[in-house]
């Protein structure tokens, strides 16, 4: 379909159109785990909230559950139904603050953000292809935003934002970099040469915001990701692999000061701060949950804190995994109801790999190191990475396409 056809389908779908406001609202001015929500977010909550349609979310969930087959779904609904019962229950016991626990609340909201916009976008294709193009734009304008904080477009804050470390930063880069040498690896062209050169500009202003602020995890990835679609590449068409590997020589060899020099940089700060702690910090959140068998089977309830090895000692409401962090809030049962839920999410993803290898790797790292590293599952851009991995599991099996 024409671009311009799709525009008129937006323009013509309300609730889609309530849903990519949102979201381009949320890429210039949000951020993926406020510490002060304003303005900006309460119009975002406003404009995702009508983008549901005017039916009660759950009441249209609780209707659809008898007749969903979605393995998904049902996961996602007992864990759901669970974390808003159980563990709010648990922080009234333990009296914690209100404020506190809705902060908690909001992120695990952000967790369960596919029940709620999978089933409106998943039988619409115009609407799949404008949720990932705006994905993209959300982590191109997060990274510009790390790069130039100063313009004047972007909304001035003294809060951290943590934009870099944003699960959509990352998957822009790797999903850019490697649609990029696609095209040149399916057909040698002018237009192809131009289109990847495209996607190779696009590509650096997240690479530069991930380096401004070295994520290592990432850089990581990316070298994983280069060598695995590399050595796919050469197995499957080697004659095709020439004009990739070029590119990417030519590419090497322009960059070879810089990525000496992250290479360095990397070095220097595993040297000085190893693994950040994050065993230690494993430790610290079962001496402060197993004191108790209630404490094992349901966690400390939401909004409950823990002295954290991996910030100095300081008393935080996070932890820099989501796998101690639900055991932490939501007990052994929180935790298992998690990991079958990711394990439904996994198994779309493991699915989607195979059909279509440059997608699957774009998804797979900004999923796992949420999961075992970063604190970024709390964010807005967990959810929505959570349900790109299930609405691209279901898409077509061919080239992922950005616009068509």
């Amino acid at each position: 379909m024409p671009f311009n056809n799709q525009i008129r389908v937006l323009l013509g779908d309300f609730r889609l159109l309530f849903f990519i406001l949102a979201l381009c609202l949320y890429a210039l001015w949000g951020s993926p785990t406020p510490d002060n929500p304003g303005m900006v977010e309460a119009v975002i909550a406003v404009l995702l909230m009508l983008s549901l349609g005017t039916s009660p979310s759950f009441i249209r969930l609780f209707y659809s559950l008898p007749q969903s087959q979605e393995k998904w779904f049902l996961a996602a609904m007992v864990f759901a139904l669970y974390g808003f019962s159980v563990p709010f229950i648990t922080a009234l016991m333990h009296q914690t603050e209100i404020t506190v626990i809705l902060r908690d609340l909001i992120g695990f909201v952000f967790l369960c953000l596919p029940l709620f916009f999978v089933p409106f976008v998943q039988g619409n294709t115009d609407g799949q292809k404008f949720f990932l193009f705006t994905l993209i734009v959300i982590g191109v304008v997060f990274s510009a935003r790390v790069l130039f904080p100063d313009f004047i477009l972007w909304k001035s804050s003294l809060e951290l934002l943590y934009l870099a470390n944003s699960p959509l930063v990352l998957f822009t880069a790797i999903f850019l970099l490697s649609r990029a040498f696609q095209e040149i690896f399916d057909k040698v062209t002018i237009r192809r040469f131009v289109v990847c050169s495209v996607f190779l500009g696009l590509a650096a202003i997240p690479l530069l915001a991930m380096f401004v602020d070295l994520q290592r995890a990432s850089v990581l990835a990316l070298g994983i990701t280069a060598v695995f679609l590399g050595l796919l590449g050469l197995i499957k068409a080697p004659v095709k692999m020439a004009a990739p590997l070029l590119v990417f020589g030519w590419i090497c060899f322009l960059a070879y000061p810089y990525v000496l020099e992250i290479i360095e940089n990397v070095e220097i700060k595993t040297s000085q701060v190893g693994l950040n702690m994050r065993l230690q910090e494993i430790y610290a959140v079962w001496d402060n949950t197993g004191q108790s068998w209630l404490g094992i089977l349901f966690g400390q309830g939401w909004g409950s804190s823990f002295p954290s090895p991996a910030v100095g000692g300081l008393q935080v409401t996070y932890t820099h995994s989501l796998l101690s962090y639900v055991f932490l809030k939501m007990g052994l049962a929180g935790l298992f109801l998690t990991l079958i839920y990711l394990f439904f999410i996994f198994e779309k993803l493991l699915r989607l790999y195979f059909i279509d290898p440059v997608k699957g790797n774009a998804l797979m790292w900004p999923l796992i190191i949420p999961i075992f590293l970063y604190a970024s599952h709390k964010s807005f851009d967990f959810g929505l990475l959570l349900s790109l991995i299930i609405l691209s599991a279901g898409a077509p099996k061919n080239k992922t396409e950005i616009v068509a």
